[in-house]
Formats: C-alpha cells, structure tokens, sequence
C-alpha cells in the first residue's frame, strides 16, 4: 500500500482514449480488514472482473489515511476520513 495526494487530472485528446468500460464503486460502508457484507461484495467483483478481462475497476473507500492497493486487478483508493462509530 502506498501513500498518496489526489488531483484533477487532464483528459486526453479525443481518439487516443482506452475504451473499455470502467466501472467505479464508491462507498462509505466498506471496513478497512473487514469481512463480510460491503466487503465480500466488492472483493468478489474484483475477483470476477479480474477473471474475464476488458473492464477497469477502481473502488473508492473511506479510511484512515490517502492510499492506493491494488484487489486482484482492481485499484482500491482509500480517502482519508473521520470514523464515524
């Protein structure tokens, strides 16, 4: 896992984009090591995206600092956030 800053990006010039779907999943209710529920869902969908191909995943999830792994071919960012008990 690395640390890292987001920012805005710039789009690249029309004709030169990747054209496979991309798909993101953006949630609050995914638990840094947890298991079950939010969790399993999303760790299964990577590992099904990962097993057929064709598609960019990326999953945006609270935690307790800015960092980026990857979950089998999928790219998970965690966003620094408060905890919320």
């Amino acid at each position: 896992m690395k640390d890292v800053s987001y920012s805005a990006g710039t789009a690249a010039p029309l004709g030169s984009q990747d054209l496979s779907m991309r798909i993101c999943d953006l949630t609050t209710l995914y638990i840094d090591g947890g298991a079950g529920g939010v969790n399993t869902y999303l760790t299964e969908k990577a590992r099904y995206f990962a097993a057929h191909g064709g598609i960019t995943h990326t999953i945006i999830v609270p935690g307790v600092r800015n960092a980026q792994q990857t979950l089998f071919n999928s790219t998970l960012y965690t966003v620094k956030s408060p905890r919320f008990l």
